[in-house]
């Protein structure tokens, strides 16, 4: 393990504690909320299915685009794409303002401000990181703000779908809905059981 002999350590039991030394980005533990109110609102917090999330997601459904949600980066276990297009290798992110530091309108908590600059701070280093990786293996990546209006989200990522679709020469137009299928005749059952309906 170390090199130590622990036959010279007569009736001691020697623990040799290893631990992994900390990624950049990691800020540290928390140091807990200021106040009862502050933590439950960070428990609220959804990680994903949020309003603007939801709101671009609802807006590209009923333009009959279909998409993977949470879907997950290659080669990495905890990292998503918000919104992806699977076969054009487009990932869509719906980026908070708070949480991935908004140029607009990033305001650093006065209480813990020097654990939040470093957690911002790594938030965005990830962002950089998923976004190099998933650019390295051919994705087109799209980052938009909580803030910009949904239509104008959609807008863009629908010709950024057309604009790739037409490099890769495969049709990903959105899918209109199917028209209802003619009612079917009721099925006639009572031959089964031996009577007949009158005609």
């Amino acid at each position: 393990m170390t090199g130590l002999d622990l036959s010279q350590v007569p009736g001691k039991v020697v623990v040799v504690r290893t631990t992994r030394p900390r990624a950049p980005t990691d800020p540290g533990p928390h140091p807990g909320a200021s106040s009862a109110v502050i933590a439950e609102r960070m428990r609220r917090v959804a990680r994903r299915d949020n309003r603007p999330e939801m709101a671009v997601r609802r807006l590209l459904h009923a333009a009959g685009y279909r998409y993977r949600v949470a879907y997950r980066i290659p080669g990495q276990r905890r990292r998503t794409i918000d919104i992806a297009f699977t076969r054009l290798r487009i990932a869509v992110y719906i980026d908070g303002c708070f949480w991935h530091g908004c140029p607009q309108h990033l305001h650093v908590p006065h209480a813990n401000s020097g654990w939040w600059v470093r957690k911002l701070a790594g938030n965005r280093a990830r962002d950089a990181a998923a976004t190099e990786q998933l650019t390295g293996l051919g994705w087109t990546v799209l980052r938009f703000w909580e803030h910009q209006a949904p239509e104008d989200v959609v807008a863009r990522i629908a010709a950024v779908v057309a604009e790739r679709a037409a490099g890769t020469g495969g049709r990903m137009e959105p899918r209109r809905r199917a028209q209802a299928a003619p009612a079917a005749r009721p099925v006639d059952n009572s031959r089964r059981r031996g009577r007949s309906l009158p005609r």
